[in-house]
C-alpha cells in the first residue's frame, strides 16, 4: 500500500509559496504512448477543459512530448499572453472586460480585478491533474513530489486599460532525481541519455502484446497481468520510503526494462497494465482501462492505493488490481482480476475472496476493500466507477454494430462535484483494520453566518471546516505548560513581503515533519489579509484568519482542534504584528466563550464583550481559572459587559496588577478565591451606579479579598 504526494508552487505575481497535496494519479483511456500514439481527443480528460485551460495544456503538453523526444531538456516553459489568450494583444480595455473603469478610489475596483483574472487566468491544477491522467507514460519524469510551479509578472494599467507584457506566467514541472541532468530531485533540466533508455523500453511492452495477440479479449486481460507479475515483484522497500525521492518505482518502466532487479509499489503495476490494455486492439471496441486512486484497507496494508477499472465487452466495470494479484499477496492466483460487487456503490466497494487451496497452501476467506479519493470522482462520473454487481463471465458481450453502436459506460455520465473522501495525510503501511480519517472543524453559531474560511486547491480532499462545539478545556495548573504551548506557533505575515498591491497569493505545503498548510495571502487597498488550514502529524489543526490594516493594526483569528479533539477558539489583536495580545477560549454548552488563558507581555489587557472568530460573533461570558497566569508585565485588566463568571484564581500569576476595571452588566458569578492572590495595593474600578456598585462590591467581597483591596465606582 503506498501513496504519494504532488507538489505545486504557486508563485503568483513572483511570490512563492510550495502546495503540496495527496494526488494518487486518477487516470483514464486512451493516452499517448512512448512512440507517439496519439488517442481520439474525445477520449481524453483534457478535452473537457475551455479557454484558457485548454490553450496552456495544448501548450504544456507539445512541450512534454518534445521532453520525451529527447528535443527539449529544459521542462520551465515560458507562456505568453498570445497562448495564454489565444490571439496576440498588446492590452485589454475595460469596455472589452464589460466593467466602467480599471482605477478608482486608489486602486482596482474588486468587479475589474474579478474581471481581469477571469480573462488572463487558469486552472493550473486541473490542467496539471488532465497532464496526468492523460499522459502517465510521458510524464515519467516529471516528480510530483516536488511538483510544479507557476509564477507570474506585474502589470500596468490606468482606469482605462491594463497594458499586457509578452510573459503571461512561467510554468516549471520538476524532474525526478532518476532523469534529472545532476541526478537530484528540485530541477528543471532533464538527462537526455536517461529520457532514451526509458523510452527504450518500448520494444518489450510491444513484445508482451504480441504473445496476447490470439487471445480473446479476457484472456488478454489475464495474459497481461499475469506478465507483469513474472517481470517484478511488490518493492516493499520502497513502499515504506515514501518521503524519499520518487522515480522508476512508481513508473511501469520499471516493469518493461528487462532488469530483474527493478521492482515497482502499485502505481507501477496499475500504470503498466493500462498501457497494455491502451496499445491493445482489442475485440470489442467497448474495452477500456482507467487508472483510479483512493484508499484500500486490506491486501497489501491500509493506505493509499492505486488501482485499474475494466469495461468489458458487455459494457459493464470490474475491478482489476494487479498489486494484490501478484505473488504472496491477498488476491494471488488473480482473484482481483475482472471483480464485480453486489453491494459497493459509486465511492467505495468490497470484494470477497473466497478461501482456496493451492498446492501445499490453505488461504482462508477474506476481503479487501477500496474507496476512491476525490481525483477520481471528479475525473470520472458515478457510471464509470460503480462496479458490475457480479464478477465477469464471458459469453455476454454487446453487439456494436455501426448502426446501432450503444454508449459504453465508460464515457456514459460527466463527471460529478467530487465527493467526500479520505484524510490528507500520507498513510504508508496502516493497519487494514482501521481506516485513517481527518474530521477538521466547522463552526455553527448560535444563529447563521457565512461559512469559515477554508482555503481550496482545485483537485485537492480539502478539510471540511471544523466545529466550534462545547467543550471542556484542559485543566490549568502550576506545573502545566504554558497554555501557548498547547496550540501550534502562531504565524502573522509580514505586510512588506506580502503579494502586490490588489494581488492575491494562494499556497499550500507539506513540511518534513508531516504538517499540511493551505494558505492564502491578499492585499488589497493596503490591508493584508492571511487565511490558513493546517493539519498537524499528531491529527490536530487550526483554521486562522489574520487581517492587518494600513496603520498596522493586527486583528488574529482561529479554531484549534487538538489531538484529542478539544476545541480552543483563539484571538488576537495588536498595534501591530510585533505587539500582538492572545486569548484563548474553551466553548459552553450555550455557544459562548469562556477566557482560559491571556498570553501578552503588554502592561495592559482587555476581556471583551464579544470577538469574532471565523466570521460569527460570540459573546465572553467568562473568565476561567488561571487565565491571567504568566502574564507578569499585566497592570491594568478590563473585563468586559457580559461576563458572567468569575472563576477562582482567575488573576494569580499577575504580579504587577493594580487596577481591575469590571463593567459589571452581566455579572452574576464570583467564585471564591476569584480575586485570590491579587496585591493588595489593586483597584477594583466598578462602572455602575450607586446601587448596582453596592451589589457588585458585595459580591466581590464575599469570594473573598484582601481589606486592603480599594473599590472604586466609576463611570
Amino acid at each position: 500500500m503506498e501513496g504519494r504526494y504532488l507538489k505545486r508552487t504557486d508563485m503568483s505575481n513572483g511570490l512563492g509559496r510550495i502546495i503540496a497535496f495527496l494526488l494518487v494519479f486518477s487516470m483514464v483511456a486512451g493516452m499517448v504512448s512512448f512512440i507517439g500514439v496519439t488517442p481520439a481527443d474525445a477520449a481524453t480528460r483534457g478535452s473537457q477543459l475551455t479557454g484558457n485551460n485548454r490553450r496552456v495544456y495544448d501548450f504544456l503538453t507539445g512541450k512534454m512530448h518534445e521532453v520525451v523526444q529527447g528535443t527539449l531538456t529544459n521542462t520551465e516553459f515560458t507562456l505568453t499572453y498570445e497562448t495564454l489568450l489565444g490571439e496576440k494583444k498588446s492590452s485589454v480595455t475595460a469596455a472589452e472586460l464589460g466593467v466602467s473603469t480599471f482605477y478608482k478610489n486608489g486602486g482596482m475596483p474588486a468587479d475589474a480585478e474579478k474581471a481581469f483574472n477571469e480573462y488572463t487566468g487558469m486552472d493550473i491544477d486541473s490542467i496539471v491533474n488532465a497532464m496526468l491522467a492523460d499522459y502517465p507514460y510521458d510524464l515519467f519524469w516529471f516528480d510530483k513530489t516536488i511538483g510544479y510551479e507557476t509564477s507570474g509578472g506585474s502589470y500596468n494599467y490606468n482606469a482605462n486599460a491594463i497594458e499586457l507584457p509578452e510573459t503571461a506566467y512561467t510554468v516549471r514541472l520538476y524532474v525526478s532525481a532518476d532523469y534529472s541532468s545532476t541526478g537530484k530531485t528540485g530541477t528543471t533540466n532533464t538527462d537526455p541519455v536517461r529520457i532514451s533508455q526509458a523510452v527504450s523500453a518500448e520494444k518489450n511492452v510491444a513484445a508482451v502484446i504480441s504473445g496476447a495477440s490470439a487471445l480473446s479479449d479476457h484472456e488478454k486481460l489475464r495474459f497481461y497481468a499475469e506478465k507483469i507479475c513474472d517481470m517484478v515483484s511488490y518493492d516493499n522497500a520502497a513502499a515504506g520510503m515514501l518521503g524519499e525521492a520518487y522515480g522508476d518505482t512508481s513508473q511501469m518502466i520499471s516493469v518493461f526494462d528487462g532488469d530483474d532487479s527493478t521492482n515497482v509499489i502499485c502505481e507501477g503495476y496499475s500504470k503498466a497494465f493500462k498501457y497494455l490494455c491502451d496499445r491493445t486492439e482489442f475485440s470489442s471496441p467497448l474495452v477500456e482501462c482507467y487508472l483510479v486512486s483512493g484508499m484500500m484497507y486490506g491486501g497489501t496494508g491500509a493506505g493509499p492505493h492505486m488501482w485499474n477499472i475494466v469495461v468489458m465487452d458487455d459494457g459493464k466495470t470490474y475491478l482489476a488490481d494487479i498489486t494484490n494479484c501478484d505473488k504472496g499477496t491477498t488476491g494471488e492466483g488473480y482473484t482481483l482480476l475482472l471483480r464485480g460487487c453486489p453491494t459497493g456503490n459509486a465511492s467505495q466497494y468490497t470484494i470477497s475472496i473466497p478461501a482456496r487451496e493451492e498446492g501445499y497452501y490453505y488461504y482462508p476467506a477474506t476481503s479487501i476493500s477500496y474507496s476512491y479519493d476525490n481525483i477520481t470522482t471528479a475525473l470520472f462520473g458515478r457510471d464509470e466507477r460503480t462496479l458490475s454487481t457480479s464478477d465477469y463471465e464471458p459469453g455476454h458481450a454487446i453487439d456494436v454494430t455501426p448502426a446501432n453502436t450503444p454508449v459504453p459506460a465508460a464515457t456514459s455520465t460527466p463527471a460529478p462535484t467530487p465527493e467526500p473522501t479520505q484524510s490528507l495525510t500520507q498513510v504508508p503501511e496502516a493497519t487494514p483494520t482501521e481506516a485513517p480519517t481527518t474530521t477538521p472543524f466547522v463552526i455553527p453559531g448560535p444563529t447563521a453566518s457565512p461559512t469559515p474560511f477554508v482555503p481550496e486547491v482545485t483537485g485537492v480532499p480539502s478539510p471540511t471546516p471544523a466545529v466550534i462545539k462545547p467543550t471542556n478545556a484542559p485543566t490549568v495548573t502550576g506545573t502545566d505548560k504554558p497554555w501557548e504551548s498547547m496550540v501550534p506557533d502562531i504565524e502573522i505575515p509580514d505586510p512588506a513581503t506580502s503579494p502586490y498591491e490588489n494581488s492575491e497569493s494562494s499556497s499550500s505545503m507539506t513540511s518534513s515533519d508531516g504538517t499540511v498548510i493551505n494558505r492564502t495571502i491578499r492585499k488589497k487597498n493596503g490591508v493584508t489579509t492571511q487565511e490558513e488550514y493546517r493539519k498537524n502529524p499528531d491529527g490536530s489543526s487550526v483554521t486562522s484568519k489574520t487581517v492587518i490594516g494600513t496603520d498596522g493594526n493586527t486583528v488574529y483569528d482561529a479554531v484549534y482542534t487538538g489531538s484529542d479533539g478539544v476545541i480552543t477558539p483563539v484571538y488576537g489583536t495588536g498595534t501591530s504584528p510585533d505587539k500582538m495580545s492572545f486569548m484563548y477560549f474553551s466553548v459552553t454548552e450555550d455557544f459562548e466563550l469562556k477566557l482560559v488563558r491571556y498570553v501578552t507581555g503588554l502592561t495592559s489587557a482587555t476581556v471583551p464583550a464579544t470577538v469574532k472568530i471565523q466570521d460569527t460573533k460570540y459573546d465572553v461570558t467568562g473568565v476561567g481559572t488561571g487565565a491571567f497566569k504568566g502574564c507578569k508585565s499585566l497592570k491594568k485588566i478590563t473585563i468586559g459587559k457580559k461576563t458572567k463568571t468569575i472563576e477562582k484564581d482567575a488573576f494569580t500569576g499577575a504580579k504587577k496588577l493594580n487596577t481591575i476595571t469590571l463593567d459589571p452588566g452581566s455579572l452574576k458569578t464570583v467564585k471564591k478565591g476569584a480575586f485570590a492572590n491579587v496585591s493588595k495595593k489593586t483597584t477594583l474600578k466598578i462602572k455602575a451606579g450607586k446601587s448596582a456598585y453596592k451589589k457588585m462590591k458585595a459580591l466581590i467581597k464575599a469570594s473573598g479579598v484582601s481589606s486592603k483591596i480599594t473599590f472604586k465606582r466609576v463611570k
